[in-house]
């Protein structure tokens, strides 16, 4: 009986001394992947959160135009006088334009264009099939009128 007591705790003791190996460097110190993060202190500064620079504001007069097609429209677009686009835009694309006075719309197929006047909510240009036309002047105080 002593041999088998004896040799119980020299497994024992085996045991101990080979998971403290394991949780240890060997030097009796935690092994650095085991090293318990470290809590805050008084230094501790807690990073700004990233905020992402809104939409820039529509200068006072000056209007915006933006397009989004849900389908195939055919338009032409006039800035301050001038065309500034003619042909098809197909479902998907947008476009954006911009002027000092005004900007006219002629659109084939009204129906797929959302349009939004200096970043206001778009909605439907018109009816699905319809030919529109839209004209939009700047004021003073940089407000879209029909």
């Amino acid at each position: 009986m002593p041999v088998v007591a004896i040799l119980v705790i020299l497994v024992g003791i085996g045991g101990v001394i080979g998971i403290t190996n394991l949780v240890t460097n060997g030097e009796g110190q935690l092994a650095e992947e085991d090293t318990p993060a470290p809590t805050g202190t008084d230094n501790d500064q807690t990073p700004e959160p990233v905020v992402e620079d809104p939409e820039p504001a529509i200068p006072p007069g000056v209007v915006q135009i933006s397009l989004s097609l849900t389908g195939d429209s055919w338009m032409r677009v006039t800035v301050d006088g001038q065309v500034d686009f003619e042909g098809t835009l197909s479902e998907g694309e947008e476009r954006t334009w911009q002027a000092d006075d005004e900007v006219s719309l002629t659109l084939g197929n009204a129906g797929p264009v959302l349009l939004s006047v200096n970043g206001q909510t778009a909605e439907p240009a018109g009816g699905l099939g319809a030919v529109t036309e839209l004209t939009f002047s700047a004021d003073d105080e940089g407000e879209a009128t029909l």
